[in-house]
């Protein structure tokens, strides 16, 4: 019984004791888990981040598109940043720690406004700063126009290139030119700046150049300049010839030149021998002129030159030269033509000259810049006046071309008493003759359909009905002067006068001379 109950108490006893260590062991890790007695889960974080704006100062006034910025701190983390205006809706910045936001202050009625940043934690805690500042958009700030050219006091004529610079903060919207007040006209560029002034049409004297610069806000600013307008030139040209010299003895083709210049400008130069007409030269300030002296007599000559500046203005130099150039056996006389053309007067001819020649022969010659080069005349006594042509050939295509005139100078020929007639029939043969091989390639079929005459059974069977002679007095009664038509009939009577057939002058222009 004793063993028995003893074991039971001590059985309550060890089960007290074990609770009582239970306990206590219980109570001593609860208190290592949290020192100081403390206990539970770990706290949220409810600090909010710190935001500030460094940029609009307070109170500033701005314009335009600015730049909103400031930091930010948290005691974990800054999540995000984003900027309201006058209480709008939130728009993030860029960056957290360190931020910026554009604002477009031009989307805002000018007067106060307030610009809010707001930063947020991961937690989601926020904190706030406000700035105020004020806008003011509307422009009322000029832009700035100057003029650089022409400058002040200027003396111009003529076409004026004006030309000058403009600028304003918030843009350009254009530039303008005008004379005197009146209508503008608008600029190349803007801020740099040319237009043209056309003075002719002002009167000479001081006038007022204006330009005027108008900004995207349509404010405006001028600045305007005075020139004195001189269009009426009176003042003539120099002109010197510097070579031949004075006295110099010329042969052959010789080279004329000189120098010209002008307050303006030397509009041309040109050089006549012995006053005959003016033939341009090559170049105006630095001139030069070639010379052919073979077209020239023997002996003293003066050579002109005359300098013409733009508004009209002449000016004119002249050197005495004398020319000798040997002539071939049997010439006495010669003379080259401007237009190429080489006229002989033979020794032993009187009352004749080359010169008298070409007299005659220029107002009844067509085309004698393009004949001339291959026609010699020949002033003589010993044959009647007659002409020779020839024509050469290459690859059977008529190529060349050559003709001799031959004048009859004896006291009782035609060329005393009917000399334009004579002269003009007889180049007419020549031109006749150039056109057939040169251009028609021998065939008369044109000129006999234009004439009427294809067919004929008349054709070459006289002098008068020789197809040469009769198309060389086409020529002298539609191209010779009245003289050459009235000093003689037609050479074939038989035939309507060609002056009469419908066409007929055209032909010879536009197909047979063509």
């Amino acid at each position: 019984m004793f063993a028995a109950g003893a074991t039971r108490g001590l059985g309550r006893r060890l089960a007290a004791a074990a609770i009582a260590f239970v306990f206590f062991a219980t109570a001593g890790t609860a208190s290592a888990g949290k020192p100081g007695g403390g206990g539970g889960k770990p706290g949220r974080d409810t600090t909010p981040p710190s935001v500030k704006i460094s940029s609009p100062a307070v109170g500033a006034a701005v314009r335009g598109t600015i730049t909103v910025s400031g930091t930010a701190s948290d005691n974990v983390q800054v999540a995000s940043v984003a900027v309201s205006v006058d209480g709008g809706v939130y728009v993030a910045a860029q960056g957290t720690t360190s931020w910026s936001f554009a604002l477009d202050t031009r989307s805002l009625a000018d007067g106060a406004h307030t610009v809010t940043a707001r930063a947020k934690d991961a937690a989601g805690n926020a904190g706030t700063a406000s700035v105020s500042f004020t806008s003011s958009n509307a422009d009322t700030t000029p832009p700035v126009v100057t003029i650089s050219a022409p400058s002040g006091g200027a003396t111009v004529g003529g076409r004026v290139s004006v030309s000058g610079t403009a600028a304003d903060a918030g843009g350009l919207a254009g530039v303008s030119v005008s004379v005197d007040g009146g209508l503008p006209q608008p600029a190349t560029g803007t801020s740099s700046w040319t237009d043209g002034v056309d003075t002719t049409s002002l009167a000479d004297g001081t006038h007022t150049i204006t330009a005027r610069a108008i900004d995207t806000s349509g404010n405006s600013a001028a600045a305007s300049v005075s020139v004195d307008v001189q269009n009426a030139d009176t003042t003539t040209p120099s002109v010197q010839i510097s070579s031949p010299a004075a006295g110099a003895t010329l042969s052959g083709t010789a080279t004329v030149s000189g120098t010209a210049s002008d307050d303006v400008q030397v509009a041309s130069v040109a050089v006549s021998v012995d006053g005959g007409a003016y033939a341009a030269a090559q170049g105006t300030t630095s001139w030069s002129s070639s010379l052919a002296t073979g077209s020239l007599a023997n002996g003293a000559h003066t050579i002109s030159v005359r300098a013409t500046d733009t508004s009209g203005n002449v000016a004119t130099a002249t050197v005495a030269v004398s020319v000798q150039n040997s002539l071939p056996a049997g010439v006495a006389d010669q003379l080259v033509t401007p237009e190429g053309a080489t006229i002989q007067v033979a020794t032993g001819v009187s009352g004749w000259t080359a010169q008298q020649v070409y007299d005659l022969l220029k107002p009844n010659a067509y085309q004698l810049a393009l004949i001339g080069p291959h026609l010699t005349i020949k002033v003589q006594t010993t044959y009647n006046t007659f002409t020779t042509t020839s024509a050469g050939t290459s690859g059977g295509v008529y190529t060349s071309f050559n003709a001799t005139l031959y004048l009859d100078a004896r006291s009782n020929s035609l060329l005393l008493t009917r000399p334009d007639a004579t002269i003009a029939h007889e180049y007419g043969a020549v031109w006749s003759m150039y056109h057939l091989y040169l251009t028609e390639q021998g065939s008369w079929t044109p000129w006999l359909q234009a004439r009427g005459l294809l067919g004929d059974p008349l054709l070459d069977s006289s002098d008068v009905w020789s197809k040469g002679e009769m198309i060389a007095d086409d020529y002298r009664m539609l191209f010779g002067t009245p003289a050459a038509q009235s000093e003689m009939g037609y050479v074939n009577p038989g035939v309507p006068d060609p002056r009469t057939v419908s066409g007929l002058r055209d032909f010879f222009v536009d197909v047979w001379g063509a």
